[in-house]
This record gives structure tokens, C-alpha cells and sequence, in this order.
């Protein structure tokens, strides 16, 4: 796999089409801002955007419709992304936590998963020699962000 000059906004269309059954089902509202093109590892960044919609969608409050919002600038030397959901968010003490494999905040029978969705998508940031972190609170929702060094195609 190499990097690869890519349509974000394409990718991102993929995926939702990817995940239109789930989309549809939770009656998710997803908002982005137009998206760069970027050298990045094709498969790989799909796989993150994927993972965070999944998660936004998977870990929102019952009674609200999940919005998610996909922003992106050019902050000089790095992209600079944010998934910002308005779900259960994360409370303060497990932020450290959620990046490593296997790791679950909330017990099977509240929410599907594995914990390996987050790791991997540290894996995919750390293998575009960025950053992720998020930002959350209980009730209100989380914001993921991540940095990706500009690269000159």
C-alpha cells in the first residue's frame, strides 16, 4: 500500500453509502464540509472515517437523533480534522483509555463492540505520521480530532 493523491469527499460518500442502512436506521444527520484532496493511504483513511461515523452513531443518547459533523482545515504544516457528535459522550477519567486495543467503557449489552475500532484508528493516524485525540463531555456529545502533516503530492 502506498499513499495515494485522493478525493476526501469521495471517500467519505463511499463510506456513507457503506453505511446507509445504519444511517438511515438510527436517522442519523451527517453534515461535512467540503474536503480536501490529500496524499494519504487510501483503504486505511476510509477504515477511519468509517470507524469514527460508526461510534458516533453507535454510542448516541436514545432519545436524540445522532448528528455528526466533519470538519477540516489547513492549519499550515497539518490538516486539521474533527468528528464531532452529539451523543452519550466519554467521561474525563477514560480519555487516556479509549486508543488502546480491546479496551470497552460500557458493558456488551449497552453497546455492540469489541474495543478495537479507536486503536485502529490510532494505528491509521500514527501510520500518517499524525495525531488523534478527542474531547468529550457526558451528555453533551465528543469531538475526535486529528492532525496529518501536509505532504507535497
Amino acid at each position: 500500500q502506498k499513499l495515494t493523491l485522493t478525493d476526501l469527499n469521495r471517500t467519505l460518500s463511499e463510506v456513507l453509502s457503506d453505511l446507509e442502512n445504519l444511517i438511515l436506521h438510527s436517522k442519523a444527520k451527517i453534515i461535512s464540509e467540503p474536503l480536501p484532496s490529500l496524499n494519504v493511504y487510501e483503504v486505511e483513511f476510509r477504515q477511519l472515517l468509517q470507524n469514527l461515523i460508526t461510534n458516533a452513531i453507535k454510542f448516541s443518547k436514545k432519545e436524540t437523533d445522532p448528528e455528526i459533523k466533519i470538519h477540516c482545515r489547513n492549519e499550515g504544516e497539518h490538516w486539521h480534522f474533527s468528528v464531532q457528535d452529539n451523543g452519550i459522550g466519554i467521561e474525563s477519567k477514560y480519555l487516556d483509555r479509549i486508543f488502546f486495543i480491546f479496551q470497552r467503557l460500557h458493558i456488551k449489552e449497552e453497546y455492540e463492540g469489541h474495543g478495537i475500532g479507536l486503536a485502529h484508528c490510532k494505528k491509521i493516524i500514527e501510520l500518517h505520521n499524525g495525531r488523534i485525540w478527542v474531547e468529550s463531555s457526558i451528555g453533551i456529545g465528543s469531538t475526535f480530532y486529528f492532525n496529518i502533516p501536509i505532504l507535497n503530492p
